[in-house]
């Protein structure tokens, strides 16, 4: 079983007075940065001169800087949170020798630490502080007195004191306040790469796009399809979030219990479960990375080519009616 930290367990002052730059402001560069800010803790966001996110951040009431090299000799915890594929031009371009030797590393994501594109120096920490969920539901949670948790690990102790800093950013994030739970940048890489693939983003929305079309294919009326498989999966995911699977499907009525154990074994079929097994041995061997770093090179074709079909879909024009 993992270990895992929680509020009680992070030095409560450490963060206090160090300087703490946020390379990003996506997603998680947002809600982490605004955490820290509501937190006390002296923040500074740098992003690249003419971005759309300076005015936004400015507005949000945060010190904006645009010279990285700058920001990164003035900084003692430095939080990569530029998107995975930016982060080691970023490091060779600027921080690699700009950052104090001493300073700690903090990354969302163990990309590019587990697969080596870049090396830090011995004597910096390392550290992994992901929360487990998007940056627009770490903001909410911790606006709302609540919290997601967080994967935690150090990569490279270089202080001494990563473990101190590493639960303390996570606790200055809010995601302490549930738990900061035990791991490795390896075990983070691969576990967020495959869920992504087959469960959360790739294999969800394959799922849903093949059933709607399916009922549309047997003359069904798109919007009927539409809510029967998108919209309704919002409160049912919520339902298995907060009670786990085996006590959603045993209180659904008796017809959708029966329907979904004999029926949905032969959706995930062991040709699917065979096919998972592959996804994971690309993730783990390294070929994913190379098709990545390929497409990256490329421009990203497939993934826009992707993105176009998905968006001629009659399951998005269905959406747009009911949204706008």
């Amino acid at each position: 079983m993992a270990d895992i930290f929680t509020s009680q367990d992070a030095p409560p002052t450490w963060l206090k007075d160090k300087a703490i730059t946020v390379f990003g402001y996506g997603a998680q560069g947002e809600a982490q940065a605004l955490n820290l800010k509501d937190m006390g803790c002296r923040v500074t966001v740098c992003l690249y001169p003419g971005s759309k996110s300076i005015d936004k951040a400015k507005a949000a009431g945060l010190t904006v800087m645009t010279d990285p090299a700058m920001a990164a000799r003035q900084t003692e915890v430095a939080v990569l949170l530029t998107p995975d594929a930016a982060i080691p031009a970023l490091w060779e371009s600027a921080l690699r020798d700009a950052l104090p030797s001493k300073c700690a590393l903090i990354f969302a994501h163990g990309f590019t630490i587990h697969y080596n594109l870049m090396t830090p120096k011995p004597t910096q920490d390392v550290l992994l502080v992901a929360p487990m969920g998007h940056g627009s539901i770490l903001r909410q949670q911790f606006l709302d007195g609540g919290a997601i948790p967080a994967v935690y690990a150090i990569h490279q102790d270089g202080t001494g004191n990563a473990k101190d800093i590493a639960l303390a950013y996570a606790q200055a994030i809010g995601c302490a306040r549930v738990g900061a739970i035990t791991s490795t940048f390896k075990e983070e890489t691969e576990t967020d790469l495959f869920a992504e693939q087959t469960t959360s983003v790739g294999g969800l929305t394959a799922l849903i796009g093949a059933s709607f079309d399916t009922m549309v294919a047997a003359g069904y009326q798109p919007e009927i399809a539409y809510w029967s498989t998108l919209r309704e999966m919002e409160g049912m995911m919520r339902i298995i979030a907060n009670r786990g699977m085996a006590a959603f499907v045993d209180n659904v009525s008796a017809t959708a219990k029966y329907g979904a154990l004999t029926r949905g074994r032969r959706i995930i079929s062991d040709a699917t479960r065979a096919e998972m097994k592959t996804i994971m041995d690309e993730i783990q061997s390294g070929k994913f990375l190379k098709e990545l770093q390929q497409e990256a090179q490329e421009g990203y074709p497939k993934s826009k080519d992707a993105i176009r079909e998905m968006k001629s879909n009659s399951i998005e024009t269905t959406h747009q009616e009911f949204t706008k």
